[in-house]
Formats: C-alpha cells, sequence, structure tokens
C-alpha cells in the first residue's frame, strides 16, 4: 500500500459550482424556515402543559403557515433569487481542486487512517480481504430476521416514550475499515479498526442517559476521568513534585467491542449504589447494544455470542458505555 497525506484538513470544503451551491442554497433555506416555521409557532401558541421529551428527535410533520413570518420568507426567496457569482482564482481552491480530480482518477482506494492525517492508497481486492479478515474475525453470519427484531424492539421502546412517530428503522450500512499505521510492523502486518456505520437510534437516547449517569457517578465516586485536552491540563498543572513523578501509558486493546453484555451489567449494578438507574433506562441502555454488522448486505452477529448485544465502534452511545465502564471497572 502506499502512503499519501494532504498538506491540509480533508475538512476544507471545495467551491461548489454554481448549479450545486444554488441547490443547497434551496435545500438549506428551506430546512431554515421549517425550522423558524415552528419555533414562531409554538410561540404564538404557548403550550401550558409540560412539553414531551423528544430526545432530540425532530418531527416529521411540516409546520403550518405562518402569516407573521412570510415577509421575512419571502425576504429571503428574493435574497436567494438576487444572488451573483463570480470566479474564485484562489490559490489554495485550485490546490484543492486539482486534488479532488487526481482522487477521481485514482483507480485505487484512499483508505484513512486511524490517528493520523494520512491515507493509503489499496486497491480494490487489498481493501475487500482487510475488510473481510476484520469482520470475520470477530462476527459470524447472521438471520436476516434479526433485523425485524430489532426494529420490533426499538419500536416497542420509542412507542412507550411516544417519539415512534421520529424515530427511523435499523439503518442497513456497510461497515468499513480504517487503517492503524501508529502501530508496530504496521508495514509488514497492518491492522484495522473495523467501523460499524449502521446503528439502531435507541442508541440516541442511551446515549443522553448515559451521559447524565455518567456525570453523577464522577461526582459521587471522585473518579478521575478526563475527556478533553484541557482537563488533562488543568489536572496536571495542579500536580505536585512533578520530577519525581512518572507516566504510566498502556492501550487498550479493543476496548469497544471487549465489552460483554454481563460485564456492561455489573457496571450497571455498581453505578446503582451511587446513581438512581431506572428499570427502564436500564432497559433503554441494554437495548440500544442489540447491533447486526452489514457487509456486502449480509448481515452479521458477535462470533462469541447468541445474542446481538455489540458495543460497536461508531455507535450512537459507545463512547459514553466506554467511559461508564471504564469508571467503574476498578471497582
Amino acid at each position: 500500500m502506499e502512503r499519501t497525506s494532504f498538506n491540509y484538513s480533508t475538512k476544507n470544503i471545495p467551491v461548489a459550482s454554481t448549479k450545486d451551491h444554488s441547490k443547497q442554497m434551496i435545500a438549506k433555506s428551506e430546512e431554515f424556515l421549517r425550522r423558524v416555521r415552528w419555533k414562531a409557532f409554538h410561540y404564538l401558541n404557548p403550550v401550558t402543559a409540560a412539553e414531551k421529551e423528544t430526545f432530540g428527535f425532530k418531527t416529521k410533520n411540516c409546520p403550518p403557515t405562518i402569516e407573521e413570518t412570510r415577509p421575512f420568507e419571502e425576504g429571503m426567496i428574493k435574497m436567494i433569487q438576487n444572488i451573483t457569482y463570480k470566479a474564485m482564482k484562489c490559490k489554495f481552491q485550485r490546490a484543492l481542486k486539482n486534488d479532488i480530480a487526481s482522487v477521481k482518477n485514482e483507480n485505487r482506494l484512499f483508505v484513512k487512517a486511524d490517528k493520523s492525517t494520512n491515507f493509503y492508497k489499496l486497491y480494490a481486492h487489498e481493501y475487500n480481504r482487510l475488510l473481510n479478515d476484520n469482520v470475520t474475525k470477530t462476527y459470524r453470519k447472521a438471520d436476516t430476521k434479526h433485523i425485524s427484531d430489532i426494529n420490533d424492539e426499538a419500536r416497542s421502546i420509542s412507542t412507550a416514550l411516544h417519539i415512534d412517530d421520529r424515530v427511523e428503522s435499523l439503518a442497513m450500512i456497510d461497515a468499513f475499515i480504517t487503517l492503524k499505521d501508529h502501530k508496530d510492523n504496521f508495514a509488514n502486518r497492518p491492522t484495522c479498526r473495523l467501523i460499524n456505520p449502521s446503528k439502531t437510534e435507541v442508541g440516541r437516547i442511551s446515549k443522553q442517559i448515559l451521559e447524565e449517569i455518567n456525570r453523577e457517578l464522577v461526582i459521587a465516586t471522585k473518579v478521575n476521568q478526563w475527556k478533553n485536552t484541557s482537563s488533562v491540563l488543568q489536572w496536571y498543572k495542579q500536580l505536585q513534585n512533578k520530577p519525581n513523578s512518572t507516566f504510566i501509558c498502556f492501550d487498550v486493546v479493543e476496548f469497544y467491542p471487549s465489552i460483554s453484555e454481563a460485564l456492561l451489567n455489573r457496571t450497571l449494578d455498581f453505578a446503582s449504589q451511587h446513581v438512581n438507574i431506572s428499570a427502564t433506562d436500564r432497559q433503554i441502555i441494554i437495548n440500544a447494544k442489540n447491533s447486526l454488522l452489514f457487509s456486502n448486505g449480509q448481515p452479521w452477529m458477535k462470533r462469541n455470542s447468541n445474542s446481538l448485544f455489540d458495543v460497536t465502534t461508531g455507535s450512537y452511545d459507545g463512547t459514553e458505555t466506554c467511559e461508564l465502564v471504564g469508571s467503574c471497572y476498578p471497582s
């Protein structure tokens, strides 16, 4: 495989064509005006009772027409109609355009590195071999009826929370890999991180529940858990006698997939001693881990389990689950 990298962040956005920009402008303006209508509707029609908890899921209903916002909407439409464009001659944008053209003309795949800005060019058969090796190492083929099982359980939870009109069914998106080029002997024996983008939306509810549990648990147990660089620096500045201290660095191999249902249940049992966790919250947390991995349209499940339990890299609540297990494990 050939390593390559770009001299800028790949999050940079190239200047779109006039046609593409116009399409995006219209789509985003419609989305914005939709939110404005709903905001105005709720402002003009205040609800005296407590609002329903939606866990961030947006309604799929169309907002009603609001006469008070009509002049604003018409003004926005006129603004879009009067947009003019000029040719962009920026050196950086030309570089972006050239790189995009070279990527499109390349007959190999660009595979992202896991923890660096590098990309690796792989032929399709090489990538498929690595992907298949990583899938079959941990997963086995599953019956397609499990897809309905996951959707039925998610529907039951969303119906009980009165948000079944907002929650989507399981998205069957194929898994992919990133390359761990920071590992030893990577050139001779490349290792990968398997990403599963297919996830039940119950995970979005579980994420919020786990965030609150983790917040209260850290306060109750006074465990030292960092979530960002600034918190680490703040802790480090307060350390005394730094010259006589030593850092110990270790790496938890495959932390996400190593979390079993039994381990998570023991973790929740421990956390329940310090934080109130209702039976409903616990059901949602466990149910959100019911997952399938898809490769070439075929569903796969964990090889060493008879259940669909799986804490996947890429799930909505995977990080929060790891934080909970990490903070409770020493106990």
